[in-house]
């Protein structure tokens, strides 16, 4: 297990696949009286690439290389952070080698949680879920949040918003690589620095799910943090999509995308078939076990070879 230094707090990164909840996980975060956690970013993965390979060697070229990236991404534009106050946090770091890629990061969302009025930073981008180990060693203090969902209904959310796959097979192979790459650098990492959330328990048991998540996060649980749906503001333009979030200014609420209900028979036999053994990793029944209802048909015929590579995938899982 890898622990986090003790002279820095726990910084949360929060990951899924798209559509599994991360949204309503980090309103709830931001809406926390210490805590800050900006828009998407979705550029730390080139930027640590960017960064391996051009090595700049003082401090003003590394400033200098690390401004100009931020400054031409779409993505932190919506962050609503003028470079000029990133840089003025980057000299206060005159401490610290200004050299480091991560003391940067350090600063560029300090930058945005002192212009928040908060006093620690956190981050949300699903698609880190594919980039845990890269950003597990960039930033030791990281705790990565990974918000699990029923991946059938995340793939009705596919089909229902238009955003992500178009068709049931891809929505199973996105959904699948997300919580496979996510889970297997979790268990690299140890407890200590990963953090399994299952959306359906999130929104059946909010404080009891925040709460947890806010110990391991050494932080106090606020009751407003449950309240995140009367300010709008506390989603603050999470994503590029934020119309397909209307969700998240509700209180939490379970059942509102049902694939049992709103999928067909045919497409929870594909996302099944593509993604069965890792529905079953993570605890979700099959639409062939007991207790499934709803107007599909029930899955009849199983190949034994079919359940034999769901057993070898649970057993990798664990």
């Amino acid at each position: 297990m890898s622990d986090l230094p003790d002279t820095r707090a726990a910084v949360p990164f929060v990951v899924g696949a798209p559509r599994s909840g991360t949204t309503l996980v980090r309103a709830m975060l931001n809406s926390h009286s210490t805590l800050a956690i900006p828009p998407e970013s979705h550029f730390l993965p080139r930027l640590a690439e960017a960064w391996r390979r051009a090595a700049p060697g003082t401090t003003q070229a590394a400033t200098e290389m690390f401004l100009g990236f931020i400054e031409r991404e779409e993505r932190f534009r919506l962050w609503d952070l003028p470079v000029h106050d990133v840089r003025a946090e980057i000299a206060r770091a005159s401490d610290a080698d200004t050299r480091s890629l991560a003391v940067l990061l350090r600063a560029l969302y300090r930058s945005y949680a002192v212009r928040a009025g908060k006093s620690r930073w956190g981050e949300k981008t699903p698609a880190y879920a594919l980039h845990i180990p890269i950003l597990a060693t960039l930033l030791p203090e990281a705790v990565f949040v990974h918000v699990v969902r029923d991946g059938r209904d995340c793939a009705l959310a596919y089909l229902t918003t238009g955003i992500g796959p178009t068709s049931i097979a891809k929505a199973a192979i996105m959904w699948s690589r997300h919580v496979e790459d996510a889970r297997a650098a979790g268990a690299r990492l140890g407890g200590g620095r990963y953090i399994e959330m299952r959306y359906e328990d999130v929104v059946s048991e909010p404080a009891r799910e925040v709460g947890r998540l806010c110990a391991a996060l050494g932080l106090d649980f606020e009751r407003g943090m449950l309240d995140y749906w009367r300010d709008g503001g506390s989603i603050g333009g999470a994503s590029l999509q934020r119309d397909a979030h209307e969700s998240v200014l509700r209180p939490p609420t379970p059942g509102l995308r049902d694939w049992r209900r709103d999928l067909t028979a045919g497409d929870v036999r594909v996302f099944e078939g593509r993604a069965g053994p890792t529905l079953v990793a993570c605890g979700y029944a099959l639409s062939a076990a007991p207790g499934f209802t709803g107007h599909m048909h029930r899955v009849r015929h199983v190949s034994r070879s079919w359940v034999s590579a769901v057993r070898r995938r649970v057993t990798r899982c664990h």
